[in-house]
């Protein structure tokens, strides 16, 4: 298997990135959320009304008694009145938003989540305007754009007007707390999905830290495995721009598209990042190198154990002990013949001094050995010391015995 990154791009991973895009499309404030009112009935327009004409700001402000008559019956009987001033749509929204008992949560709102970018922070109904675009009770324009200085026509008022009726019929007492609890809701589906993408990621990158650091401990011996590295490493560094992105929509950073973008990428990469070591995991052994040439010259032998072909001896240049393995085909010669192998292994003992040829590995601690010339023996040493003791003997021994000689042919 190659160590490269898989060429063919996984069919799992398609499905799972389809069934994600699904799943945002469906979830509030996704690509295709759009508002959805409680009551589909619109109110009824004056008779001179028509859904291009203007609203007045008295009009607009009755209509909204009209429609929360338990709160305020008396401003509901009064009659419209036509020609004021038209009331802009941030205005409507603002006095909606107001009228329902939204006046504390103006003062805290997410700005993270804001669906609308034609809203400058100096803008006098700002918050009001985010408030409702996150409540879903307007939903703007396709380019994600309110144009909340326009004026409101009598066709978006409706709208509005149902939505809020819808709110009220549900629950007229309680309605905040219930919009609250009905947006909770219709969060959870997001909030299941960032919770597992979330924990999917945070396990794909601790698989991901632990193959890249067995990576990079195998890269420093052999440079064969250095794209997978590099691969591991840019994955990673995807990651954490993904964790980043976290941070960013908590922090209001950046628009919620970015970060929607960038939890679908930490998916992906999660997922390469582990097929990535699992090719790692499962990738052959890279050839090891050639063995290089060693000769170590008169090399003191510390130690040698004949029945498993080992012995130790120290480097003179070096002073490094190196374990010397000896084969059936390594040729032993002695001093004397270097010309044909006259010793033999079980010659060689503790002590004695060896010139040894071979290859090396393992950064030179082991030798294979080849021949082995076998410089100074111990036993051979100790073997002339003896004979040279013995000598003196050896040698009146003889001449005691010529003394007798000479004694007996003079005898006769």
């Amino acid at each position: 298997m190659s160590n490269a990154l898989p060429q063919r791009f996984p069919w799992r991973l398609w499905l799972a990135v389809l069934a994600t895009l699904a799943l945002w499309t469906t979830w509030p404030g996704g690509a295709s959320a759009a508002p959805v009112p409680e009551a589909t009935e619109l109110l009824t327009r004056p008779a001179w009304a028509r859904q291009s004409d203007l609203v007045s700001q008295q009009e607009f402000s009755l209509l909204i008694d009209k429609v929360l008559q338990a709160r305020n019956a008396k401003r509901a009987a009064a009659a419209p009145s036509h020609g004021t001033p038209w009331i802009s749509r941030g205005q409507a929204v603002n006095d909606l938003v107001r009228a329902f008992g939204f006046d504390a949560r103006l003062s805290s709102v997410d700005l993270a989540q804001a669906r609308f970018s034609d809203v400058p922070e100096a803008h006098p109904y700002r918050n009001a305007v985010l408030l409702a675009g996150q409540t879903n009770l307007v939903n703007g324009f396709p380019n994600h754009t309110f144009q909340p200085d326009e004026p409101l026509y009598w066709k978006d008022a409706a709208t509005m007007l149902t939505i809020l009726r819808g709110w009220t019929l549900a629950m007229p007492t309680q309605t905040p707390t219930w919009v609250a609890i009905k947006q909770e809701k219709a969060n959870a589906w997001y909030q299941l999905f960032d919770s597992v993408r979330l924990g999917l990621t945070i396990a794909y990158g601790i698989i991901a830290i632990a193959y890249f650091v067995r990576a990079y401990k195998q890269t420093i011996r052999n440079k064969t495995r250095r794209l997978v590295t590099n691969s591991l490493m840019l994955l990673s560094m995807i990651m954490v721009l993904a964790w980043v992105n976290d941070l960013g929509l908590a922090n209001g950073w950046f628009h919620r598209t970015l970060y929607e973008v960038g939890a679908l990428l930490s998916l992906a990469a999660g997922y390469l990042l582990l097929r990535t070591g699992q090719t790692l995991a499962v990738a052959p052994p890279s050839a090891q190198p050639a063995p290089k040439r060693i000769n170590v010259s008169l090399a003191s032998v510390e130690s040698v154990d004949h029945v498993k072909g080992e012995m130790y001896v120290v480097d003179p240049i070096s002073k490094r002990k190196i374990m010397v393995i000896v084969t059936p085909d390594t040729k032993v010669y002695t001093r004397k013949k270097q010309d044909s192998a006259t010793g033999y292994f079980s010659e060689i003992q503790a002590g004695d001094v060896v010139n040894i040829q071979g290859s090396t590995h393992q950064r030179g601690s082991l030798v294979s050995a080849q021949s082995l010339l076998i410089v100074t023996s111990s036993q051979s040493q100790a073997s002339n010391a003896a004979n040279y003791q013995l000598r003196p003997l050896y040698m009146e021994t003889q001449a005691s015995a010529q003394r007798q000689v000479r004694a007996v042919t003079a005898y006769r």
